[in-house]
């Protein structure tokens, strides 16, 4: 039986789908942009606009390539097709290639800055420091982005050609893993989880991080 998967991701994740071994012709992928992170209550809505519009006689499950996502991830529900969502926080786990890596490397910093290719092209400015730019000078804002320590601490490298541009200018480089993505996108991993319909995802305070109800 040919089974078929829509993707919803975040655009993070674009640029490092094709170094990934899987069987292309069984996906279908939707990326939304990146700064809609920004605005958890909107990428929900977004996320699950593409949910309601897949077709159940075409698809047989849809994989949400995101994390829990300011709480975006709680709110997706299906009506048909079953979803698949991931057990970590944010994208830094995936790229890293480990949820066990970002809680070691977040465990004194809960707040770690970090910076990816994708990020990068996108210009990516997190939501605080949006805001502080309508109100605050330059000195002020290098102030309580070091106070805070949500500036830009790392860069994480895929090992791909793509990651050259940046390489030489970033001080600290976190070496990632591609390996977790790929086996999400296969539904090979242990921190995957279905969603059947009338089920609801749930924020767990142990490290699941997600549960379903």
């Amino acid at each position: 039986m040919f089974l078929k998967y829509k993707v919803i991701s975040c655009a993070i994740f674009q640029p490092y789908i094709e170094y990934l071994t899987f069987d292309k012709e069984q996906y279908v992928f939707t990326f939304l942009e990146i700064s809609q992170h920004n605005q958890p209550k909107k990428l929900a809505k977004a996320i699950q606009l593409e949910i309601d519009r897949s077709d159940e006689n075409e698809f047989d499950k849809i994989i949400i390539l995101y994390g829990v996502c300011g709480g975006a991830l709680t709110a997706l529900k299906t009506r048909s097709i079953p979803l698949v969502v991931i057990k970590v926080h944010d994208c830094m786990s995936i790229l890293l290639g480990s949820k066990e890596r970002f809680e070691r490397l977040t465990e004194n910093n809960k707040s770690i800055g970090w910076s990816c290719y994708a990020l990068k092209k996108a210009n990516y400015t997190n939501d605080s420091l949006l805001k502080w730019q309508s109100y605050y000078d330059e000195e002020t804002i290098a102030y309580l982005k070091e106070m805070l320590s949500i500036d830009v601490s790392y860069y994480i490298s895929l090992n791909i050609p793509l990651d050259d541009e940046y390489l030489d200018s970033e001080k600290q480089v976190l070496t990632g893993d591609l390996k977790f993505l790929e086996k999400i996108i296969n539904l090979k991993s242990n921190e995957i989880v279905d969603v059947y319909p009338g089920q609801r995802i749930v924020l767990s305070i142990d490290d699941n991080v997600i549960k379903i109800v």
